[in-house]
């Protein structure tokens, strides 16, 4: 039978332990408020280094109103540390989303992400939509990172920082209470530290940091999107518009983006890719890439070459798309005053 790993003030966390066995591996979780058919159930997913424990005053408050379920990711808080796993968010999305569709089988909810919680619950609740009633996120970001968030991924995956978090637990205790601040009691921080005894217990700490950087952004984590497709979108010229290619990659479950030969084919794009992220990206992207073309020829003079030699003609590329630029600036910023 599963059990907690390490101990926690019980007027602090005074909640009943359940679990999720998947794989050989037990995820904690709490489950309070009841569920009732009339309450709304309302999904936290926590960061990093922290755990169900971090909502505790929420769940406290609010359970007589809602149902509330917070999960400890494998390798946090109560949870076992599966054989093999590596840590990411996107595995950590996998369970999440194992606990929630098929252990629990819930409908429709409200999800909140706090730090990684934030991206871990975005792309549940995109690859979701049907599933969600309502989204909170706090205290989270979105790729790319700013400079802070660079400086930090690449200083706490850093030999030195990693040593830090694996060998002195730096991640649950010093970071923690740096947070904190100075009002964080002594059960408070030690509710933290507790669930990483081991260098071998801290690899999920030390992985998070190196993601910041290292991870695909997160809408392309899932591999698909809403309509199916590969959120990849392969752009092709009209030569390309023909029922093999486009069929083939299809299969492949990538959105294709092909030019239409018009004066052959006047079908327009496939409707089976017209609702997939790649295609609506690539419509952005073409969009951006014909107004530049277009002003060059137009206004920078570029419908024919004038100058001999290729390094001619591409500095008179770089001038007219200097040029394109500066126009699109003064477009895009307010006026002054």
């Amino acid at each position: 039978m599963p059990h907690r790993k390490s101990s926690v003030d019980a007027s602090e966390y005074p909640f009943a332990s359940h679990w999720f066995e998947r794989n050989g591996c037990a995820l904690h979780y709490v489950d309070e408020g009841g569920d009732a058919a009339d309450k709304i159930v309302v999904v936290m997913c926590h960061g990093n280094p922290t755990w169900s424990y971090r909502y505790r005053h929420i769940i406290k408050k609010l359970s007589a109103q809602f149902r509330y379920i917070a999960a400890d990711y494998p390798g946090f808080g109560f949870s076992a540390r599966p054989a093999g796993y590596g840590y990411p968010p996107q595995e950590h999305v996998q369970w999440m989303e194992a606990l929630l569709f098929e252990h629990l089988k819930l409908d429709r909810f409200i999800i909140v992400g706090q730090d990684w919680g934030g991206p871990i619950s975005m792309i549940i609740a995109t690859s979701r939509p049907d599933k969600i009633l309502g989204c909170v996120i706090s205290s989270t970001w979105a790729w790319k990172a700013n400079w802070i968030g660079k400086t930090f991924s690449a200083l706490m995956g850093s030999g030195l920082g990693q040593y830090l978090i694996l060998k002195r637990n730096f991640f649950a205790t010093t970071i923690i209470a740096m947070m904190l601040g100075k009002t964080a009691s002594a059960t408070t921080l030690k509710a933290y530290a507790d669930p990483f005894p081991t260098p071998g217990s801290r690899k999920g700490p030390a992985v998070f940091p190196v993601q910041i950087v290292a991870v695909t952004p997160w809408r392309c984590w899932r591999g698909s999107d809403s309509s199916g497709f590969d959120p990849r979108v392969s752009v092709a010229s009209k030569g390309y518009h023909t029922s093999r290619c486009v069929d083939g990659l299809l299969a492949q479950r990538i959105a294709p983006h092909v030019a239409i030969n018009a004066s052959h084919d006047t079908t327009g794009p496939d409707r089976r890719i017209l609702g997939s992220l790649g295609y609506r990206a690539s419509q952005i992207v073409r969009k951006r890439i014909e107004q530049f073309l277009g002003w060059s020829k137009t206004v920078g003079g570029l419908r024919k070459t004038r100058l001999r030699g290729v390094r001619r003609n591409a500095q008179l590329m770089w001038l007219a798309g200097s040029a394109y630029i500066l126009v699109r600036i003064s477009r895009l910023c307010p006026a002054a005053g």
